[in-house]
């Protein structure tokens, strides 16, 4: 998709890169409370809001990370191959 703006020059690469970032923030925030839903009280954790909010903020942060990794790398690296390969080193 990105190759395909760049050549129409919609967007730089900057740009589509931290707008992929920003749209895929409300998809792990709905990741990260789903989860947190089933493992918080799966493990038998104290059950107090601050607390499971607390986890829940945790939980999406490291997401959030990850993706920006991710995008990071994908943006360096334009082969998938070298990008999941450089991606596992880094994780």
């Amino acid at each position: 998709i990105h190759i395909y703006e760049q050549s129409c020059e919609h967007s730089a690469t900057g740009a589509f890169v931290i707008a992929n970032l920003l749209s895929s923030i409300p998809f792990l925030f709905l990741i990260s409370v789903s989860s947190s839903l089933i493992f918080y009280f799966l493990v038998g954790m104290r059950n107090e809001f601050g607390l499971f909010m607390y986890f829940v903020l945790n939980f999406f942060m490291a997401l959030l990370v990850n993706e920006g990794l991710m995008m990071v790398i994908a943006y360096i690296w334009l082969e998938p191959l070298k990008a999941i390969l450089s991606l596992l080193c880094a994780q």
